[in-house]
């Protein structure tokens, strides 16, 4: 068993999570029942998270099986918007096996090739006139862009 995620790593298989956490892996496909948002990947007959779903999944276990909380209140301070609480749970019980999620993205630069050309050879006139040249919204929403194209890379 690995004990840290190999570079560019996205996901994490179900069986792999399971030996991590100490509860069987039936008790996530339970939990991704359950819980809004959580959704595994099937790599032929094996299930696997992203890590952001990983980092969610071993903050329950967490709560549930480490702390006592019962299902119900958990899903309670789910709805109560404390994902961020029951993550950094997760990230601190799963810390340098599982790479950091989308939110790590918007630090990274942006590429060259990601940015948008006309004809003219010059960025995009429109975004210009709308954000100006050096807007940090198009550095974040370009950020971001390029995240989910990296994860859906990582997820083909």
């Amino acid at each position: 068993m690995p004990t840290s995620a190999p570079a560019g790593r996205t996901t994490i298989s179900a069986a792999q999570l399971s030996q991590l956490l100490g509860v069987p892996a039936s008790v996530f496909a339970y939990l991704e029942a359950r819980v809004p948002g959580v959704r595994g990947l099937t790599h032929g007959r094996e299930r696997a998270y992203r890590a952001d779903d990983a980092v969610l999944l071993a903050g329950l276990v967490e709560l549930l099986y480490e702390q006592g909380e019962p299902l119900r209140e958990v899903s309670r301070r789910l709805a109560a918007g404390e994902r961020d609480a029951i993550e950094r749970e997760g990230r601190r019980r799963l810390h340098g096996i599982v790479p950091k999620g989308p939110g790590s993205a918007a630090s990274r630069p942006i590429p060259p090739d990601a940015l948008v050309h006309h004809r003219t050879g010059g960025p995009a006139s429109a975004v210009r006139s709308t954000f100006g040249a050096d807007s940090e919204d198009v550095r974040e929403i370009l950020s971001e862009l390029i995240a989910c194209v990296r994860r859906l890379d990582g997820a083909r």
